[in-house]
């Protein structure tokens, strides 16, 4: 019984395993590299890539269009949990005042604020809306990504 428990123990995944999991479960790199572009500007976003080792040898960064970097750096980090790490923290703060709000929301406002989509879209929204209904614990407001 001793060994079981100490062997289960071991086994367990940290939060940011599951995330990565989920994240994969839930979403495509495409829509991975939608939330990049939507959350980070072009030179937000290149900083972001070069702070964690991201590199296109013998091309500046800079000189890349935001779309490629952001489809790239998906690809990269869907790969790589590391990375995926990373950029989750990275995201966290830049939705940090949204994350809070949507965990304050409960399920049924939260159904609400998704009905009027066409202002999410129009506003350039729906990245930020993708992470932060992806970041919520709760299973009931997972199942709300599936619009997107």
């Amino acid at each position: 019984m001793i060994e079981q428990f100490f062997f289960s123990e071991s086994n367990q995944k940290s939060g940011q395993e599951v995330f990565f999991e989920k994240v994969k479960r839930c979403i495509n790199p495409g829509t991975l590299a939608n939330i990049i572009h939507e959350s980070f500007p072009h030179k937000e976003l290149v900083k972001l890539m070069s702070s964690l080792g991201v590199v296109y040898p013998g091309v500046r960064v800079e000189s890349i269009d935001q779309h490629d970097l952001a489809r790239d750096f998906a690809e990269d980090a869907w790969n790589n949990p590391v990375l995926f790490a990373s950029l989750e923290k990275a995201l966290d703060k830049v939705h940090q005042e949204d994350l809070s709000e949507i965990r304050s929301m409960k399920r049924d406002e939260i159904k609400s604020a998704l009905k009027q989509i066409d202002e999410v879209f129009l506003n350039g929204a729906v990245g930020k809306m993708v992470w932060v209904l992806l970041k919520d614990d709760r299973h009931e407001v997972t199942a709300l990504l599936q619009p997107f």
